[in-house]
């Protein structure tokens, strides 16, 4: 029997499906209603199911849909303009607010040394970018954090003097306007940070190895435990269990976990691959995949690996078609994964988008690319699925100016 349901595409009309298939019993064809009907098929989904025999006859148009609907499922299916940034920036952040809108914060601008305070918001709606306030602090290779009460949080980074910041400011959307608040123990830059499910917000070791916490009820930060490998550059990624993991930075080895409850650092296996600079994503299993990146010989790496938070240990997976550093990816809707540009071996931005497939633990050229070539930009995921592509540069002098919008079938 085929199943089609309400979370794949038909690249014709948007329409989302999803899809079981089972040659020995082929005699009908059920389409589901969407994920919030009342009928419960599995434990993930909720299906309202309209069943309709099939003929001997009528198999074969119906492989040839199933056919039709697999080539266009469950991605992004078309490329649009994303709109023109007010300022063009790489290096910036990209938050993605309670109300739909992104918010674009710092960065550096085209002239080599120009770090930017400007701000911007881009509406999904119109498609627009628009002037918000600006950072108090120019700040470059800081990082950002949405707030529970919806406010975003940006610390850290260095400024036109290449000085590293232990400041903090926090937007808020309903104002458009940027405040300071409390300042760090120690400057940061080039880390990231995370809210936990306790609502404080960790801010990942810096060159020392410092970890602090930002409780946003008293401003305030706090030194908790240091990492074992101080490092620049790793990825850190929330695991479902709520430690945290950071991997990669400085061509470290070994990964490590914060436990929010004990506020230590504990060593949790070695990449496969020492590297930095690589894309890094939550799976919809729970695993952590990172691909890319650099190695200590300066190589740009085609390499994955997979991160299995149950037994602590990294192994091997597919390689990319293309070795890139300073991509982005994202989590798709299927359980796949979309990486996206990045620099390549000749210092050039990447058009090339590649899918990584979980179940098929391999990688395929998409056949969308970006328009503009570019490394160092962020790619955020919107509230319907689609995702905008932000900033960054094709060359070391060149920057993008124009957003690009990877649109999700309706």
């Amino acid at each position: 029997m085929w199943h089609l349901g309400a979370d794949q595409a038909v690249s014709a009309c948007g329409l989302l499906l999803l899809i079981w298939l089972d040659l020995a019993r082929l005699d009908s064809v059920s389409f589901f209603a969407g994920s919030i009907s009342p009928m419960k098929i599995s434990s993930s989904r909720r299906l309202l199911v309209f069943h309709f025999p099939l003929s001997r006859a009528a198999r074969t148009g119906a492989l040839f849909l199933l056919l039709l609907v697999g080539l266009s499922a469950a991605q992004p299916c078309s490329a649009d303009d994303g709109g023109t940034l007010v300022v063009a920036r790489i290096s910036h952040t990209a938050t993605l607010l309670a109300n739909g809108h992104v918010l674009l914060a710092g960065g550096r601008r085209q002239s080599l040394g120009s770090v930017l305070k400007a701000s911007e918001l881009y509406d999904p709606e119109t498609n627009v970018w628009t002037a918000t306030g600006d950072l108090h602090q120019e700040r470059l290779i800081h990082t950002a954090c949405l707030l529970p009460d919806g406010r975003v949080l940006v610390a850290g980074g260095i400024n036109h003097y290449n000085t590293w910041l232990d400041s903090a400011e926090i937007y808020n959307p309903a104002s458009g306007h940027w405040t300071y608040t409390g300042r760090m123990n120690v400057p940061h830059a080039f880390c990231e940070m995370v809210l936990l499910p306790n609502g404080l917000v960790l801010m990942t070791g810096s060159v020392e190895g410092t970890s602090e916490l930002y409780n946003p009820a008293t401003r305030t930060w706090t030194v908790t435990g240091s990492m074992n490998h101080p490092r620049y550059d790793g990825r850190t990624t929330l695991l479902p269990n709520g430690k945290v993991l950071v991997a990669g930075g400085d061509f470290i080895p070994e990964a490590e976990l914060y436990d929010p409850a004990t506020g230590l650092w504990t060593d949790t296996g070695s990449l496969v691959t020492p590297r930095r600079l690589q894309a890094q994503t939550l799976m919809a299993d729970g695993r952590v995949l990172v691909a890319g990146g650099t190695n200590y010989s300066g190589s740009y790496l085609t390499s994955a690996e997979i991160y299995d938070p149950a037994t602590g240990i990294w192994t091997q997976t597919g390689d990319m078609m293309e070795g890139r550093t300073a991509a982005t990816a994202n989590l798709l809707p299927d359980g796949g994964v979309f990486v996206a540009g990045g620099l390549n071996v000749s210092f050039i931005g990447l058009t090339s988008i590649e899918e990584y497939d979980p179940l098929q633990q391999a990688w395929h050229v998409s056949n969308l690319t970006l328009q503009y070539g570019r490394f160092s930009h962020t790619t955020t995921t919107l509230l319907d699925g689609s995702l905008i592509v932000a900033g960054g540069s094709h060359t070391g002098f060149q920057l993008v100016p124009n957003a690009e919008l990877f649109v999700r079938p309706r």
